[in-house]
């Protein structure tokens, strides 16, 4: 099996709120073919939902 090319993009904090909408489409329209996204969160100490996305 032949690796994919794609992107790995680290981004902030709010990177799955709605004003990031529009760089998740420009990220994707750069790919080629159907794209496949991972969302690895990774929730910082303050956050207060962290027990949540840690289960």
């Amino acid at each position: 099996m032949r690796p994919k090319k794609g992107k790995i993009v680290h981004m902030g904090s709010g990177e799955l709120t709605a004003t990031m909408v529009e760089v998740h489409k420009g990220l994707l329209d750069q790919l080629p073919g159907p794209p496949q996204a991972a969302f690895l969160d990774t929730p910082a100490g303050f956050q207060l939902n962290r027990l949540e996305v840690i289960r």
